[in-house]
């Protein structure tokens, strides 16, 4: 979404706002660590302060931005260390969350349709890269890791998946963008079709009912993710 085409007879034009600029942190548009201006973005958009100020606070809230002392707002910069900490983090939250999954659906009261289709999706693009597609399935990783935040019974648990993740998204999207673009490029094939094989076996086990198989799973398959990103990109 470009600033210069929002619909400015929207109420939420503030939500808008935030989009707007999230997409652009996300794609590489605004680099990490780039100043953001409330006086400049509200001139490019043609709108007072107040909505512009308000998206950035959602920004903030949502961990693509950061306010530093001198009260100026930045694309948030992420150190290797806060690399480690987040990664840490989603491996307890997300194993506890497939956990509450995995009970739910044992006592029925989850519909596992979501699950089976996304397995199916899985398993095509595990066909297709064994006959020779190097396509890197990160969306479908995205859509298992919301699908598992939106399942989990907790809302005070799916909020802080939600916090986390963003901020990890940031890592994958925006934070050395051409440095991970090319690790996947060069990334080992074997590895590849293990984290495809990985996504299928954590459906497997929730599906399975055996929740600490479940929690296992995803535990393992975070905490390679994180070896794999502090392993093949440089983040100071």
């Amino acid at each position: 979404m470009s600033l210069s085409n929002l619909n400015l007879k929207n109420v939420s034009l503030s939500e808008q706002i935030y989009n707007a600029l999230k997409e652009q942190i996300i794609n590489g548009e605004l680099k990490p660590g780039e100043r953001l201006v409330i006086d400049k973005l509200a001139s490019q958009i043609g709108v007072s302060s107040t909505p512009v100020r308000d998206a950035l606070r959602l920004l903030i809230s949502a961990g693509y931005a950061e306010k530093r002392p001198n009260d100026s707002i930045f694309v948030i910069e992420l150190s290797k260390d806060d690399v480690i900490e987040l990664f840490d983090m989603r491996e307890v939250i997300e194993g506890l969350a497939v956990r509450l999954v995995t009970q739910k659906i044992n006592n029925q009261e989850i519909n596992t349709d979501e699950l089976r289709n996304l397995k199916k999706e899985f398993e095509k693009k595990e066909k297709e890269f064994l006959a020779g597609s190097r396509d890197v399935p990160h969306k479908l990783d995205v859509e298992l890791h919301d699908l598992v935040r939106r399942l989990a019974p907790n809302k005070r648990l799916r909020k802080q998946i939600d916090l986390i993740m963003n901020q990890t998204y940031s890592i994958r999207n925006m934070q050395h963008r051409n440095k991970i673009s090319k690790y996947l490029d060069n990334k080992r094939n074997e590895r590849l079709l293990q984290e495809t094989r990985e996504h299928i076996s954590i459906i497997d086990k929730i599906l399975s009912g055996d929740t600490d198989a479940a929690e296992n799973m995803m535990r393992q398959h975070i905490r390679n993710s994180k070896e794999d990103i502090l392993t093949q990109v440089k983040i100071d």
